[in-house]
């Protein structure tokens, strides 16, 4: 299939990039972390694919005059200094520029990503979609370190009441917080939309293929893990974070042994068919010439009728494991109610 061309383009343009970051890793790799969401956080990047970056920096304190004092750990020189590394990457990899002009690389902070969790400014912040982002498509470029130890902060969060029921754990906090995302990215795309504009219709197809996956492969692999242990530990999340989202069909499709023998031949076979159909979407994407021939109306209404069959594959396979000996899971009613 298309997908590990498209694997093996990405990988070995991110192993360039790191390269191309060796003089920042040593500088500021301590101290914070980078990494890439987007294309190529899920391994699938085409020739002409931006780089999505994310920075992150933890906070310390630090004595004064006037008392101890909560600082971030990358100052705000180091932040610029940073941004010209990342800039310089970018243009010798011959990637595209960053989105606005370089503005969505301003560094967050660890708290940033808790600290909103739940509450109304979370989107605001973009803390939701950072936080979100990392867990659900996210390949370090920077810090590795500091990245393992952003995830571990930021699920340690979801998993305050684990310990008193560890047995039976249902981790509604997060799967609610991803369909969250979803919702966030089908509404955000109503908001921006240009009615018409072959822009507009590659976002409505990206939305129907791309972002689905990122999400629904998450709470695909979530409810795969509580259906055949009856709850969800944080190693499960850390499993499911380390890997993109066409893998993580590819792992419920291996685990799925428990089911009976109808529902795994329809687990195996709808995973099988959307991974199908998503590497066609793809190759389709990934071929320039194919912004402009989408404008047509025969060309994006063939397309959307293929999403709707991408997506009806994705729910089979849902369904199937969210529903063992006629009764919906705890977890998978979250997703209907």
């Amino acid at each position: 299939m298309y997908l590990s061309t498209a694997r093996d383009f990405s990988s070995k343009k991110l192993e360039s990039v790191k390269k191309s970051l060796s003089s920042a890793e040593k500088l500021f790799g301590q101290r914070v972390c980078v990494y890439a969401t987007g294309s190529y956080g899920r391994l699938e990047a085409g020739p002409s694919s931006d780089l999505d970056l994310f920075i992150v920096s933890d906070m310390i304190e630090k004595k004064s005059e006037n008392g101890p004092k909560i600082e971030r750990r990358l100052s705000g020189i180091d932040e610029i200094k940073l941004q010209y590394h990342l800039i310089s990457c970018v243009e010798e990899n011959e990637l595209p520029a960053f989105d606005g002009d370089g503005k969505y690389l301003s560094c967050h902070t660890f708290e940033e990503y808790v600290k909103y969790l739940g509450g109304p400014d979370d989107d605001a912040k973009n803390s939701l979609t950072g936080r979100l982002l990392l867990l659900l498509e996210s390949k370090p470029l920077l810090g590795v370190a500091e990245y393992d130890r952003l995830i571990g902060h930021v699920i340690e969060k979801y998993f305050l009441d684990h310990s008193a029921n560890p047995k039976k754990f249902v981790p509604a906090f997060l799967f609610n917080d991803i369909l969250r995302m979803w919702r966030t990215f089908c509404v955000n795309y109503e908001y921006k939309r240009k009615s018409g504009s072959a822009e507009t219709k590659i976002k409505n197809l990206k939305l129907k293929y791309s972002r689905m996956l990122t999400c629904y492969s998450a709470l695909l692999f979530l409810l795969d893990a509580y259906s055949r242990n009856e709850t969800v530990n944080q190693n499960d999340v850390r499993d499911m974070i380390s890997k993109t989202p066409t893998e993580r069909l590819l792992a419920v499709s291996g685990n799925c042994n428990y089911l009976d023998e109808a529902s795994r031949e329809i687990v195996v076979s709808s995973l099988s068919r959307a991974l199908s159909d998503y590497s066609e979407f793809l190759e389709f994407m990934h071929d320039d010439n194919n912004s402009t021939s989408i404008q047509a109306v025969e060309v994006h209404e063939e397309w959307r009728g293929k999403s709707y069959q991408f997506g009806e594959a994705m729910e089979l396979a849902l369904s199937s494991i969210g529903r063992m000996d006629g009764k919906s899971s705890v977890l998978y009613r979250l997703v209907l109610i």
